[in-house]
């Protein structure tokens, strides 16, 4: 017990000392840092000549003391906007005032008043335009009168007597068929010569209806006259055929 009673106290004041040390320690080390930022060593960048008499180049070291740089605080400047059209409420308080003033002219007369009218040109009454003319519509064209074939004139020339080619009898034979009917038109002209030949109702054979167009376009009359004037005529015709 009395060995642990004289230990407390040593080793209280050790701890105490180390302490102090440390403190001190860390005193001494600021201070040696801030007094190497505030030195500066400057050299000049080129190379000196050296003095005469062999003497030696010392450089000398020069404190240069850091100035801090103040801080410029830039302030907003506030915009003020102004009206687009300014108040004039205070200008439309009434006023008064009086004035006068006098112009030179003088005239007369009655605004109602018409003049009259003197000279060649007023008795002169405008001519008006001419209405546009009219386009003249040609003399339309009329379709030639159709006429029974008993009616037409004088048969010149041609082949009327129109026959079907040999297969078409055969194939008529071989169906049982012993008639065959076809109508055409046809028209002439003012000299009796067929100009055109429509087929109005078919033999049933194609290859007759042909034999028969071809042959109509050679027919020849004499030319239809109406009141002594020759004049184009249409007319029908049909052809029937009949195997005996």
């Amino acid at each position: 017990m009395t060995t642990r009673r004289w230990l407390v106290p040593v080793s209280l004041s050790a701890h105490l000392a180390a302490g102090l040390g440390l403190y001190a320690a860390g005193i001494w080390k600021i201070e040696r840092v801030e007094a190497a930022h505030a030195s500066t060593d400057i050299r000049p960048p080129f190379p000196v000549a050296a003095p005469e008499g062999g003497g030696k180049i010392v450089a000398q070291k020069t404190n240069v003391e850091a100035k801090a740089i103040p801080k410029v605080i830039t302030q907003p400047v506030p915009t003020v906007m102004k009206p687009l059209h300014p108040d004039t409420s205070e200008a439309q308080e009434p006023g008064s005032g009086s004035g006068s003033a006098v112009g030179p002219g003088s005239g007369s007369g009655d605004p109602l008043s018409h003049g009259d009218c003197t000279g060649d040109d007023c008795t002169k009454i405008p001519t008006p335009p001419d209405p546009p003319k009219l386009p003249v519509n040609p003399d339309p064209v009329t379709k030639p009168p159709l006429v029974p074939e008993s009616k037409l004139p004088q048969f010149v020339s041609g082949d009327r007597d129109i026959h079907p080619p040999d297969t078409v009898i055969t194939s008529m034979s071989r169906d049982g068929k012993t008639k065959t009917t076809g109508t055409f038109k046809f028209c002439l002209d003012t000299n009796g010569s067929v100009t055109g030949v429509a087929m109005l109702r078919s033999t049933g054979f194609d290859i007759y209806d042909q034999r028969i167009n071809a042959a109509m376009r050679g027919w020849r009359y004499q030319a239809f006259l109406i009141d002594g004037k020759p004049t184009p005529v249409c007319s029908v015709a049909t052809f029937v055929f009949t195997i005996r």
